[in-house]
């Protein structure tokens, strides 16, 4: 039981065997160059203080997620892999296509049924769908090319079915949020964790949930999607 519950369909294991523990020693690698990248980005935005704008806002997280692939694709490029093992291969992402249109078809049903329960956009239809692009390619973009497509599979294919290799990318995404929200609010690692563990314990199974979305056709479109809406509907739909 326990190991059918920590495998994942037969073509990505089998497209997963061929990462080394190199290959996730090398994930790692940027992992803490991204944490560091993050924790750099919250004090810059903190000493900008009233300053602060979301074109700056766009200019640094869009810099940091322009470093992020880069570096994820030049190394891939070193060590022999395609562009299909990060789920960019067209072949995968056309495969993908009906799962998509199963995630906008319910996100219209939900988004239509809480109008008819009254709820309002927060913002005009312009600025809606700066902050949905925002979080496409910036937040949900970024970080599912990371740590789904890229850190994900690499442990996967590193360790095979084993605990670990889920459950330490997935503790490993929870912590991504911790040094830039901490760094933007003068507050200590600790202290910011113990302010925030609920939500730090929903990210875990947040990220479990959207490795398996990935596995399922080792495309980022669904995942990818997924994760935008999750940020964007909450931010701009209230009931009055």
């Amino acid at each position: 039981m326990r190991k059918k519950l920590l495998s994942y369909p037969e073509a990505y294991r089998n497209n997963t065997k061929g990462y080394s523990r190199a290959d996730a020693l090398y994930a790692l690698v940027l992992y803490a160059l991204l944490m560091l990248l993050f924790w750099g980005l919250g004090l810059w935005f903190r000493l900008l203080g009233d300053s602060l704008t979301a074109e700056i806002v766009y200019l640094g997280e869009g810099l940091v997620s322009a470093l992020l692939f880069a570096a994820v694709l030049i190394l891939c490029r070193t060590r022999g892999q395609r562009a299909a093992s990060l789920g960019l291969g067209r072949e995968q992402l056309l495969a993908s296509i009906k799962g998509a249109c199963g995630v906008l078809t319910l996100v219209i049903a939900i988004v239509a049924v809480s109008f008819l329960l009254g709820a309002r956009l927060s913002c005009s239809f312009g600025h809606s769908l700066e902050r949905f692009l925002y979080y496409l390619i910036l937040i949900a973009g970024t970080e599912e090319f990371f740590f789904r497509a890229y850190l994900g599979t690499r442990f996967y294919g590193a360790f095979g079915a084993r605990w670990w290799s889920i459950v330490i990318p997935a503790i490993l995404f929870s912590l991504l949020h911790i040094p830039f929200q901490a760094a933007f609010c003068g507050i200590p690692f600790g202290e910011y964790i113990g302010m925030v563990w609920g939500q730090l314990l929903f990210t875990f199974f947040f990220h479990i949930v959207m490795q398996w979305c990935y596995a399922r056709e080792e495309s980022l479109l669904v995942p990818v999607l997924i994760h935008a809406f999750w940020n964007f509907l909450p931010e701009v739909l209230f009931f009055s």
